[in-house]
Order: C-alpha cells, then structure tokens, then sequence
C-alpha cells in the first residue's frame, strides 16, 4: 500500500474555517392558489483557502444537537425547505478532506422563522412581514454591473439540467461581453434554470417583464421564465427558441396539456451573437391569466404591436410564481438589464 493512501489519523482541519460565516436568506414561497406557504432558509457562507477541504456538510436543527445533516460537496450555499413556522433553528458547518476527516464546527448561528404570514384585516399597511419576504417585491431591476465576472449572485438560484429543481449553482455566472456584465451560462446541458428568488408575485395583478438575451450559436435554446414556481414545481411559462433557429415562442411547462392558446409564436428567429430585446406583460382578468410579448433585435426599433396575444383560461392557470432564464443546448447565453415592474 502506497504512504499516500494511507488516511491520516486524526487530521483536523484547524485552518479550514479561518472565520466563517453563515449568512441566512429567508423567504416565503407560495405552494397554491390558497394561503399555504412553505419557510425556506438559504444558507451561504464563505470558506478559508485550505487547498485539502474537497467538501461541506451543513448541519441545522431544533438544537445544538443538530438533527440533520447534508452533504453539499463543494456547494457554498443551500437552500433548507420546509421549516416550522415559530420555530428557532441553529445552523452550522463543517469542512472535509478526501480521507472524510471533518474540521471543526464553523460559527453557530440560530433563526427563528417567522409565522405565516397573514393578509391583515384593514387597509393598515402590515409593518410585521420579514424584510426579505417574497410578500415585500414590488420591482426588479439588474444590469449585473455590481457584480465581477465569474461571480454567482446570491439571490438567484440555479437548477439541474432536464428540468431537475435540485440546486446546482455552478451553472450560471457573471460574463463580461464587449465591457459589459451580464449574467450566462456556457452550460450545453438541457433545460436549465436560474429563478430570481426575491422577485416572487403572490398574486398577479398586472407585471411587465423586459431585458435582452443572447445565444452564441444557431443550435443553443435560449428562454426567459415568468410565474415560475420552481423549484417546487415544474409549472411556468416561458418564452423561448431552441435549437436549428427556431423562433420565439410560448413554450409552457407542464407539456402535459395544451393550455395556452391564441397567437403563441413570434416570428422572431434569432441570429448568433446579436442581441434581442423582449417585452413581456402579464394580466389576471379573474377568468383568465393574459400574455403579451414582442421580441424584437436590439439595433431595430420595438415593434409598435404584441407579436403574442395569448391566454391560459384553465383550472391550473398561473397567477403567482417567481421569474427566470432559460436554457439548453450548445453555445454560451446571456442575459441582461433584466427589469420587473408591478
């Protein structure tokens, strides 16, 4: 047996988590048309620079005893699910080499969740919702000039490739095209998704979505989302192309039944490497959930009509959900100037 091979004995990782600490992001999600939510907690943390740590394991529960444990490999975030609202949890971390050696614990940090959150009884604005509630979203800008390029913005949340909602947060990241940031993936795997996770609408009014978005070759898929409910469920609508130049279009999930009709095509088919601008708004007439979008080439002017004037009037139409990107297929994608307006 080769000396290399051999575990170390009782290794321990003292520098791993030179000062580590955990920041929390909570939020509500609204699983349903009714008033039932589900309390997540997002942990992310910063690591030390021991070259030996191959992994992390979160550890969180009623008490120091901590009664779960979560292996994130390399992962320095995690989304926690289904909390007990009124509950205090504690929250930790540990680091790990290649033998399984495990550092000590990181800084223990303890959050209560909030109670679920109710519709007050007057007109009185509801001073007691938790200031990074998905109840507080009233618009979203962002042109990702904040942050630099390699960067994986904390307040969106990559999924897996085929539609999984299993968190995989290596997928998209900040590019710097022609002196500009934006956000993109060079991802060539299969329906993939990042949802902006602090832009949730519980009830859908009237929202207008915009920004512009980029393929790099004829064969990449390129889509935004928009009342999303990932990654809970795989129920949204999307616009998108896909692979072979196809055209703009409403493409929404589930597949199982059609359930958008009118006009759903935009005619639009995108070159590589030229940017599109889009223009989405969305309306609840109480009957029927509305969409209006346009896609048009940046260096043109925006079409003066809705190239799609289509409708969902069925049981399971969608009135709440968060908003996204899209995509699948060969090439790097962009996104940018992304904007989300009540």
């Amino acid at each position: 047996m080769l000396c290399s091979d051999v575990r170390p004995a009782n290794r321990k990782l003292h520098t791993i988590f030179q000062r580590l600490l955990i920041s929390i992001t909570f939020f509500f999600i609204l699983l349903s048309y009714g008033n039932l939510y589900a309390a997540q907690v997002k942990l992310s943390f910063t690591p030390g620079n021991d070259s030996s740590v191959a992994g992390h394991k979160i550890y969180y529960g009623k008490s120091t005893s901590f009664s779960n444990v979560e292996d994130i490999k390399d992962a320095t975030t995690y989304l926690i699910p289904d909390l007990q609202e009124g509950i205090t949890y504690y929250f930790a971390a540990k680091a790990y080499d290649k033998y399984g050696n495990l550092s000590e614990f990181s800084e223990i940090i303890s959050y209560k969740i909030p109670n679920q959150i109710q519709e007050p009884d007057n007109n009185e604005p509801d001073n007691n919702k938790p200031e990074n509630s998905t109840n507080n979203f009233s618009e979203f800008t962002e042109d990702f000039e904040n942050y630099a390029v390699d960067d994986n913005p904390t307040d969106w949340f990559d999924t897996s490739a085929n539609n999984s909602m299993a968190e995989d947060n290596r997928l998209f990241k900040i590019f710097n095209i022609n002196s500009n940031n934006v956000f993109g993936t060079s991802s060539t795997l299969t329906n993939i998704h990042s949802h902006h996770i602090k832009s949730y609408i519980e009830n859908l009014s009237l929202i207008e979505y915009s920004g512009r978005m980029m393929i790099t070759d004829p064969d990449g898929g390129i889509g935004i989302t928009f009342l999303s409910h990932y990654p809970f469920t795989d129920a949204y609508y999307r616009l998108r192309c896909t692979k072979s130049l196809s055209s703009f279009h409403l493409a929404p999930h589930p597949h199982a039944t059609a359930r958008v009709f009118g006009t759903t095509d935009t005619g639009v088919k995108p070159k590589a490497n030229q940017w599109y601008r889009f223009r989405i708004e969305l309306r609840d007439t109480g009957v029927q959930t509305e969409i209006l979008a346009k896609v048009w080439p940046e260096n043109a002017s925006e079409p003066s009509h809705w190239q799609i004037e289509a409708y969902d009037d069925t049981q399971n139409r969608l009135i709440s959900g968060t908003f996204g990107v899209w995509s699948g297929g060969a090439g790097k994608k962009y996104w940018d100037d992304l904007e989300i307006f009540q």
